[in-house]
């Protein structure tokens, strides 16, 4: 999981094997929780945020092409359905792809 700005937010290539979802969210304050849960309410990854944000990077291994899901972002709750394996739902902010870019320098943290 990695939090940031939408305007410097940028997702995982097209290639990409595994899941991942990349949503712009309302502002949120650090110290919000965080929790990404699937259709049966098993929760796939949480945790606490570290700094301001509105926008959500999700890669795990559970994240499945044609699946919902619900993401919790402090008391706002957002259900996906992940349309493509790579998901995007970016509002007005800026997005592409890190492709085989590892090094993360796509401005989340």
């Amino acid at each position: 999981m990695a939090l940031g700005t939408s305007a410097m937010a940028v997702n995982f290539g097209s290639s990409s094997t595994q899941g991942s979802m990349l949503i712009t969210v309302s502002s949120q304050q650090a110290g919000t929780e965080i929790a990404l849960a699937d259709s049966s309410g098993t929760v796939l990854v949480s945790g606490t945020a570290g700094k301001s944000y509105n926008s959500v990077l999700i890669s795990c291994p559970g994240l499945a092409q044609g699946e919902t899901y619900t993401l919790t972002t402090g008391s706002d709750s957002t259900e996906i359905t992940l349309s493509s394996l790579v998901y995007s739902s970016t509002g007005g902010g800026m997005s592409g792809t890190m492709g085989d870019n590892r090094g993360g320098r796509g401005g989340m943290h």
